[in-house]
């Protein structure tokens, strides 16, 4: 089924204000399972599916960690890949798998799971996506076995969860165009979430296999420009205080959300090659922006 991103649909924030409840903060979940109050509005409703990805949260954590991420129209929540081992969800009512939790409640998404980190939508004043280039590996490891490593939660993910490791993932995203989805926020000295959809690492491994010798695969990742149309919309222009958006709503949006970033320290890592596919000016032909700004 397509995700197609419904603009109509992010305008949410017009009705009554949020009064959230108080809440724990992020990283101070220390038993698995929710409670109806810790969320501001436990019955919204997921309008993307989780996803499955890896996160990092700078200044306070620079390792990526692998997390099964949600959004509804307040808030951003990061879960903890595993469930509860002893919680029964064989009496809910809903079935996670047939969409992956879009439309289903938060607090019901949300039984049996342990919270990571939560944010407010209220709180970010900017969101784009960082685009790296791939690089070239003097490695003759195929990077691209491990796809059910990718699958996500909803998907039997978790049987395969104990596999992953950050370096071997690592690997892979340099062997493909990388996508890091930016979302910074005000509180606490201001903090920034940076996550990757392993759907996304996916995809362009896909992709790769069946590009032709000289082809350049430059797309954005699917998910990665879904997720960040999704929270520029939700929050408007005006409240993305740190940005410029000089194309807002328009057929080249996107063009305000793309940030191309070197890959000198990554290419370090694993014995690569420090060659890079850079382009600096990030002047992308008119076919290739047409699939960027696409809506799919």
């Amino acid at each position: 089924e397509r995700e197609l991103l419904s603009l109509a649909s992010l305008d949410s924030t017009s009705d009554t204000p949020k009064q959230p409840h108080q809440r724990r903060t992020a990283y101070d979940f220390d038993s698995f399972g929710v409670v109806f109050d810790d969320f501001s509005y436990p019955s919204s409703r997921l309008i993307r599916r989780m996803r499955r990805c890896e996160s990092r949260l700078l200044p306070f954590l620079d390792e990526w960690q692998v997390v099964d991420v949600v959004l509804t129209n307040h808030e951003i929540v990061l879960f903890d890949v595993y469930e509860e081992s002893d919680y029964d969800i064989s009496g809910q009512e809903f079935n996670l798998s047939t969409n992956g939790g879009k439309g289903l409640r938060l607090c019901d998404v949300a039984k049996g799971r342990k919270i990571l980190s939560q944010f407010d939508l209220d709180d970010i004043d900017f969101v784009d996506i960082e685009h790296r280039l791939a690089t070239v590996s003097d490695s003759t490891n195929d990077v691209e076995s491990g796809h059910e490593q990718l699958l996500e939660f909803w998907q039997g993910g978790n049987d395969h969860i104990d596999g992953y490791r950050s370096q071997k993932m690592n690997l892979r995203w340099c062997n493909v165009n990388e996508d890091r989805l930016k979302v910074h926020f005000k509180s606490g000295g201001g903090t920034t979430l940076f996550m990757r959809f392993t759907v996304d690492l996916k995809e362009m491994e896909r992709r790769k296999l069946e590009l032709h010798a000289g082809e350049e695969l430059s797309d954005i990742g699917r998910q990665a420009k879904v997720w960040c149309r999704s929270i520029a919309h939700l929050r408007g222009a005006n409240n993305l205080t740190r940005m410029s958006l000089p194309h807002f709503n328009d057929d080249h949006e996107m063009d305000d959300f793309i940030e191309l970033c070197p890959r000198e320290e990554e290419a370090q890592e694993g014995r690569l090659k420090t060659l890079l596919r850079r382009n600096t000016s990030f002047a992308f032909d008119e076919q290739t922006l047409a699939r960027i700004n696409g809506t799919d």
